[in-house]
């Protein structure tokens, strides 16, 4: 997931801004104050690693909605993977970050 501000800022086409009945329901739930340490056995993707793995931290992901259908429950995937591609603008497109 994408918050709309990051997905702003790095060109990305969000759709939905808020939680709403008719609106896209992508929603993670976390546990803010649960500390752990990312381990690369947790990837759900094809590299099977992370930069991260070993890496203490605080916050907790437990439940994904993805577009109204859960996608992880208590920590584990359900079903098949819902997500979609992130498409993001050409280059030539974004506004300029060194303005004159």
């Amino acid at each position: 997931m994408i918050p709309n501000g990051v997905g702003r800022t790095n060109g990305a086409c969000v759709k939905g801004r808020i939680v709403a009945l008719g609106y896209d329901a992508d929603l993670t739930l976390v546990d803010l104050a649960a500390p752990r340490t990312i381990r690369n056995v947790w990837t759900a993707r094809r590299s099977e690693w992370t930069p991260y793995d070993g890496m203490a931290i605080t916050g907790r992901p437990f439940h994904t909605l993805i577009r109204d259908q859960v996608a992880v429950l208590d920590e584990q995937l359900v079903g098949a993977p819902l997500g979609k591609a992130t498409h993001f603008l050409d280059a030539h497109l974004r506004p300029s970050s060194t303005a004159v």
